[in-house]
């Protein structure tokens, strides 16, 4: 099935989520509440072993299937299991019409100061590998189809090859808000919106989209620097006026705006939302422009992006 078809379940189909996720802290509790005790296996691995039949019996069932069940969450653990000599995900979509969602959090670390913090989670090398490894298993987020964040995820999928589902949203704060629970694997966002969840813990950023390195994320390197050559991404904002504007009031305008850019107060502004100024001139914006039109093009045509 095409990716496509997934993408459109989620948006505009109905039906419950299964939660199928369970790692080693609720294991027990989940076979014990099913008359499995823990005198019933020796180790983690037979323990798994249990859950795992007992999630195979969950999903071949008549009554689990696509019309009833939207989607299921898995665990990484999961993916690497069949049943009934198919991959799991594959088996969930292929067989039963639920789309797989891949949890992707490692678990509680050990509690620290007074906190208990999530597990890192591998970086961008990790989990591109994973994706393309497990096509349609991770889950993406979609501010809107057809925003800056949807065309920037189809360039990874351009680029490298990466099968995952586009999960489209009415905005980044309810994608944002999945992608904490653990019902997303990853998303492009701005700063603006996912810093506060980046400064709590809650999320981790993999790779800048920028030509450099972000002054608020010293330690997060660009795509470059983490492997994905020529990948860059920037949303921008720009001041414009109608096409037939006489070009002395352009220049005094392009004058007025640049000498406010430059002042060290709204350069600071804008440094706090993730932002930096770029002082041009109107000839190299007219070229950036153009650039930009020409490149993003070439990935919508490439990705087959449509906005119904």
């Amino acid at each position: 099935m095409p990716d496509q078809t997934q993408t459109d379940k989620i948006a505009k189909g109905a039906g419950f989520i299964a939660a199928l996720d369970q790692s080693g802290g609720s294991t027990p509790k989940a076979l014990k509440l099913y008359g499995v005790p823990e005198s019933a296996y020796a180790n983690e691995a037979e323990m798994f072993d249990l859950v795992h039949a007992m999630r195979c019996r969950i999903v071949t069932s008549p009554a689990f299937d696509g019309r009833r069940v939207l989607g299921a969450i898995l665990f990484e653990m999961t993916m690497d299991r069949q049943v009934e000599g198919t991959d799991f995900a594959d088996y969930l979509w292929q067989r039963k019409q639920v789309v797989p969602f891949l949890k992707v959090d490692k678990g509680l670390a050990p509690a620290a100061d007074g906190v208990q913090l999530m597990k890192p989670i591998g970086g961008l090398d990790a989990l591109l590998a994973r994706a393309k490894a497990k096509p349609h298993t991770l889950n993406a987020g979609l501010s809107a189809i057809g925003s800056m964040h949807h065309m920037t995820t189809d360039q990874i999928r351009v680029k490298t090859g990466v099968q995952w589902t586009n999960v489209p949203y009415k905005g980044s704060a309810p994608a944002l808000n999945d992608l904490v629970a653990g019902r997303l694997q990853v998303m492009f966002d701005a700063w603006a919106s996912s810093g506060p969840f980046v400064k709590d813990g809650k999320l981790r950023v993999l790779a800048i989209a920028g030509r450099r390195r972000e002054p608020l994320l010293p330690d997060v390197p660009t795509f470059d620097e983490a492997g994905l050559a020529d990948f860059r991404a920037v949303s921008w904002d720009a001041l414009f006026a109608p096409k037939a504007t006489p070009v002395p009031i352009l220049d005094r305008m392009h004058a007025v705006v640049q000498a406010a850019l430059a002042s060290e107060q709204v350069k600071r502004q804008w440094a706090e939302q993730g932002a930096r100024v770029e002082l041009e001139s109107r000839a190299d914006f007219a070229r950036f422009v153009d650039q930009e039109t020409v490149r993003w093009s070439a990935i919508v045509k490439a990705a087959n992006i449509r906005m119904e």
